[in-house]
């Protein structure tokens, strides 16, 4: 039986376009995983505050799912270290996602 290989290469800047032009569509729903909040440690305070800004201005549109938010919470270091990475408690975010029926 003879196997082909197919080599693909991803085209970076036409990657990196295509999830800017579905993050600015207002219609795209956001899902929130564990990877991305643990990717806030990564992160330096600006950064950090120039997502914040940008998650805030789009509320309608992310979900936190309960499995990432619990995943997330097993995982965790001491949540008193977390509250300069996160500026409201996950759990007060989970609540509120929620209570919009985000779930």
């Amino acid at each position: 039986m003879d196997y082909r290989v197919v080599h693909s290469y991803v085209n970076f800047v036409d990657y990196r376009n295509e999830i800017i032009e579905v993050l600015s569509d207002p219609d795209s729903t956001i899902f929130v995983d564990t990877n991305m909040l643990s990717q806030m440690f990564k992160l330096r305070r600006a950064a950090r505050q120039e997502f914040y800004a940008w998650v805030n201005s789009n509320l309608t549109r992310i979900h936190l799912p309960h499995w990432a938010y619990n995943e997330y919470m097993k995982r965790a270091v001491d949540p008193n270290k977390l509250k300069e990475f996160y500026p409201v408690r996950l759990g007060t975010v989970s609540r509120s996602l929620m209570s919009r029926g985000n779930t």
